[in-house]
């Protein structure tokens, strides 16, 4: 709370003020929580004088984010899996998500470390499945570490489209679709934020919406879904996601297809 961050600052202006102490600390927050600092001004004026903001990484950048920590550890990159690394982080956008490589590269030394060697190698990438399956793989190890997996597996579903794309939604809604109390899916949602990446929070008037992080996970969650009516539960949703959209944004009503399509998934226990 409030009182611990002032305790915070006032044990960092301590060791600050303290002659002789060659001393310096880093504060790494979100963006959406960078004005809570301005409550530690008292005891650290110049607390906003020197700022980073960690952006998407160019293709430039991302290289020398692989390539440069591996060569202070005396370990190295084949150049072949380099630009493979940077053509499929970069697939989906212009530029590369830090959160992406981290797990990539994550998942990378640790595959060196149980292996031994020096060298990170295109063919144990491929080996692990490339980007999709490392990423995939990333989810089903932070699923099978929560206390209630389940819980988890169903708002982690109520956040893909029937098509397997990502959804923006609020977290009370996330809560509805996913069946799991309002208080635990904020929880769920909090850890998945922080420390697993694996949603991102979009904090609005009303309340937080998330949505998952990475697009490419979104296939493997549709793959969960159990039987026909599940998907077809899904599907509705969108639907009616996008009839609610029509009326809101443009005044239009559902039609007679989407009133049938409604009417037709009346008994369906998913809903």
């Amino acid at each position: 709370g409030a009182e611990i961050g002032a305790q915070l600052a006032r044990e960092i202006a301590r060791c600050l003020r303290q002659p002789g102490l060659d001393v310096r600390f880093l504060l790494a927050l979100r963006e959406d929580f960078l004005a809570h600092l301005d409550g530690l001004k008292g005891e650290l004026p110049q607390i906003f004088t020197q700022r980073f903001r960690v952006r998407p990484l160019s293709a430039d950048e991302a290289r020398l984010a692989i390539t440069r920590p591996a060569a202070l550890c005396g370990m190295a990159y084949e150049p072949a899996l380099t630009e493979r690394l940077l053509a499929d982080l970069a697939a989906d956008h212009d530029v590369i998500s830090p959160a992406d490589l981290q797990i990539v590269c994550g998942t990378l030394y640790a595959r060196l470390q149980a292996q031994g060697g020096t060298q990170f190698r295109l063919a144990d990438y491929e080996a692990l499945g490339g980007k999709g399956e490392i990423l995939g793989g990333y989810l089903e190890r932070v699923i099978a570490g929560e206390a209630q997996p389940d819980a988890v597996r169903a708002v982690f579903k109520a956040m893909v489209t029937a098509q397997g794309t990502k959804v923006t939604l609020p977290e009370r809604e996330i809560s509805r679709l996913a069946d799991v109390d309002l208080t635990e899916t904020q929880s769920i949602l909090r850890r998945l934020d922080q420390p697993h990446r694996l949603v991102r929070p979009l904090p609005r008037a009303e309340e937080t919406w998330y949505e998952l992080t990475h697009e490419i996970i979104g296939p493997r969650i549709l793959s969960w879904l159990a039987n026909r009516e599940a998907l077809e539960a899904l599907a509705l949703h969108d639907l009616l996601r996008a009839a609610q959209s029509s009326w809101q944004q443009l005044g239009i009503i559902p039609g007679a297809a989407q009133l049938r399509a409604v009417h037709e998934q009346r008994d369906n226990p998913h809903l």
